[in-house]
């Protein structure tokens, strides 16, 4: 099995694209395939230059404020604010503060070097942008790829329901997709999950999925089912889980646990989801 739970400030920072540093926290190392997900901060009043890859490239702002570039649209960005570079699009950052600015960042497929090149192709196409045409709408949209994230954008908590699975096995959640196919990502999906408060509630029982996951810790704390093994988390880390990696979780704090979660590949639209429970049989092989 690939888990892997990532505590917060432990991964080493290395120089990324110019004027950046990044933690990478999943990735080839942790026996991911499929995804990177790192911390990337761009220093005070930075531009990294414009720049495409052959893979898709999406963000969470966590701290400080910025301008992004993305094809041909220009964006102001600010904490809980996200958005999508799709595979092959062109685009920039500037810093225009002296602050650092804090990101999410999402990758997949993983990338990799290609004939001793980087990751990344340097592009002409766009420039550092020096301020923002407008600032992210509640909503992203197809062709507008960037937008904010506001708690009162999350439903009641239910069940539940989303690609791939619906029902009971999962309750007391609720979730806003930020970045899916109906923004241009093909390759992954980014969302934001949040599970009731209540003290030692276990609304995740113990599941499994075809694909990767990662999950980042934004409030509260839980117990992380791994495998059976029981791990307490908090705001900050990031669990790994990898495909067929058994995992659910418990809360243990007064406030709720929220976290942004990532999958890679997509989900199928059925078969997503499975629960050992629903596949055990008696003694004559009946459910």
């Amino acid at each position: 099995m690939t888990w892997r739970v990532v505590r917060k400030g432990e991964t080493e920072a290395k120089a990324g694209l110019p004027g950046t540093t990044e933690r990478i926290l999943v990735g080839r190392h942790s026996g991911a395939v499929h995804l990177e997900v790192s911390e990337v901060t761009i220093a005070g009043l930075a531009e990294i230059p414009g720049h495409r890859h052959p893979f898709e490239e999406s963000f969470y702002v966590l701290d400080g404020t910025g301008v992004v570039t993305i094809g041909t649209s220009t964006y102001e960005v600010t904490a809980d604010d996200f958005g999508l570079a799709p595979l092959g699009a062109p685009h920039a950052w500037t810093n225009l503060t002296d602050r650092p600015l804090r990101v999410l960042r999402v990758r997949a497929p993983q990338p990799r070097h290609m004939r001793g090149e980087g990751p990344y192709f340097l592009s002409g196409d766009v420039k550092p942008p020096r301020s923002g045409i407008e600032p992210p709408r509640a909503v992203a949209a197809p062709h507008r790829p960037v937008g904010r994230f506001e708690s009162s954008q999350l439903p009641p908590p239910g069940p539940l329901n989303m690609k791939g699975y619906r029902g009971p096995r999962i309750g007391g959640v609720s979730i806003w997709m930020l970045v899916d196919e109906l923004v241009g990502a093909i390759h992954h999906t980014m969302f934001i999950v949040e599970f009731e408060s209540g003290g030692d509630r276990r609304p995740a029982g113990d599941h499994f999925h075809p694909f990767e996951e990662a999950y980042y810790f934004t409030a509260g704390s839980a117990i992380a089912h791994l495998e059976g093994e029981d791990i307490p988390v908090a705001a900050g880390d990031l669990v790994f889980c990898g495909v067929n990696d058994l995992h659910g979780y418990s809360v243990t704090s007064n406030e709720p646990m929220r976290w942004i979660e990532v999958q890679s590949p997509a989900p199928p639209p059925h078969g997503a989801t499975f629960f050992p429970d629903d596949w055990h049989t008696d003694a004559d092989g009946h459910p």
